[in-house]
């Protein structure tokens, strides 16, 4: 846990430099995933203030709509998001829906461009969550393994750096969409990939934090784990109707731009 430090007189928040920080990661990999794949880089720089805005403001949305018991005793606490308390389900969702606001507003297709943005997602993900390591939130139970991290002052206990594997998840998984995305397919199918594949990683790493940092409902699983079901349940069939819907890419899209660069 990293606390929080000054730059001459502005106070520097390590959990938010790290989401700037994903932010542009992701926003720069998907410009260059645009170029390879023959589109317009720069509608990602264009949109990338309003993608921005959604994403925070949905996912503290989703958070405090989680969390509304706590909230309702002090509301004003819902405006102080420096503190933490976002979503990534609520994230992801608000930024794609500005995506296809702004796609349309532009006249682009919108699925060819959010597929390239996938990997980027996964990207900001990995970049996020180490985030989350700083501020010391979303950890793991108890675990007497030697990477086990101390997350309170004054706590002996080593608590399984759950933060650190989902960022290894969402690593492979970012790898595993860009492999995927310059191989034939139909538009589409990648965002479905990211959302089953993203759904897995999310699923697994909640079993560390069950009871510790992920609320416990139905069946013994998580409010995290449930939504991860039913995400991946309607991505798997989204990708497979894509696919039987129309004709993939041809591989020459992919490769005469990418070799031009």
């Amino acid at each position: 846990m990293l606390p929080d430090f000054h730059l001459g007189p502005i106070p520097i928040r390590p959990y938010g430099l790290m989401l700037l920080l994903a932010f542009g990661c992701a926003l720069w990999l998907a410009a260059r995933l645009a170029r390879q794949r023959g589109l317009d880089s720069e509608l990602f720089w264009d949109a990338a203030v309003p993608v921005l805005v959604s994403s925070i403001v949905s996912a503290r949305l989703m958070y405090v709509l989680l969390e509304l018991k706590t909230f309702l005793a002090d509301p004003v606490d819902i405006l102080r998001i420096w503190s933490g308390g976002l979503s990534v389900h609520g994230g992801v969702i608000g930024g794609i829906l500005a995506g296809w606001v702004f796609t349309h507003r532009r006249k682009a297709p919108f699925l060819p461009y959010v597929d390239v943005a996938a990997p980027a997602i996964a990207l900001g993900q990995v970049i996020g969550r180490i985030g989350c390591l700083l501020k010391g939130c979303c950890h793991g139970g108890p675990t007497t393994l030697p990477w086990g991290l101390s997350f309170y002052a004054g706590d002996p206990t080593r608590y399984h750096p759950a933060q650190l594997y989902e960022s290894a998840g969402s690593l492979l998984l970012m790898g595993l969409l860009i492999w995927r995305l310059r191989r034939p397919h139909t538009p589409g199918q990648i965002l479905a990939a990211y959302a089953g594949g993203y759904s897995l990683v999310r699923f697994a790493t909640e079993y560390f934090r069950r009871g510790i940092t992920g609320q416990l409902s139905a069946f013994g699983l998580t409010e995290a784990q449930i939504a991860s079901v039913a995400i991946a349940a309607v991505a798997v069939t989204v990708y497979v109707w894509l696919g039987r819907r129309s004709p993939a890419d041809a591989p020459s899209e992919v490769e005469a731009p990418a070799a031009a660069e």
